[in-house]
């Protein structure tokens, strides 16, 4: 018996060990922007256009990439209220568990909010959660993650004394972590 409990015991260390952050979500998709990643060169706070890593699709609106100089996007006009958006192409197949993007550089005071909608169709949107306007990793967690949504994150800004309030590397899609789903094996169970 002792022996079995030894084995139980080795094999749950290395199984953790191997799976390294236990538990925790893991990046499923990355929207990222520059020119590699971006559809077209925008010099304006205005357009709509895309940008595609790996496969991954996202549409951005009202988002300035300085004619593809920068390796990050930003939004938020000069003497003018504005509304930004990031959304994704395409449903993604998986439940995401978290949406987290990383803003490199804002101008809080002239940001309204951040949000977070979810949707179906790509048409009819649900709110799921708002951002913390400031510098960082800002993460939501929609309560009851699903399969096969569109996310938007919109970016509502008042008018500015300059142009590019919000500055944005990079938005994080996770997903739970399959190996966390794994059943730990029983200790009463054989070890072959």
């Amino acid at each position: 018996m002792k022996k079995l409990y030894m084995k139980w015991l080795l094999l749950c260390t290395m199984m953790m060990c191997s799976v390294g952050a236990w538990g925790e979500d893991e990046v499923y998709k990355t929207a990222l922007f520059g020119s590699t990643y971006n559809s077209q060169s925008v010099s304006s706070y205005t357009a709509t256009w895309t940008a595609t890593n790996n496969g991954f699709t996202v549409s951005l609106a009202n988002f300035n990439n300085n004619s593809n100089g920068w390796e990050y996007v930003k939004c938020g006009r000069k003497n003018n209220a504005s509304v930004a958006t990031i959304t994704t192409s395409a449903v993604i197949d998986k439940a995401v568990t978290k949406v987290e993007i990383t803003i490199d550089a804002i101008t809080a005071d002239k940001v309204n909010s951040i949000k977070l909608y979810t949707s179906s169709d790509g048409s009819s949107w649900t709110e799921a959660g708002s951002y913390t306007a400031a510098k960082g990793a800002q993460s939501v967690s929609p309560a009851s993650p699903a399969a096969n949504l569109y996310y938007k994150v919109e970016f509502d800004c008042a008018s500015g004394t300059a142009n590019g309030l919000v500055t944005i590397s990079k938005v994080d899609y996770y997903v739970a972590n399959a190996a966390a789903q794994s059943p730990i094996p029983n200790p009463q169970s054989p070890i072959p």
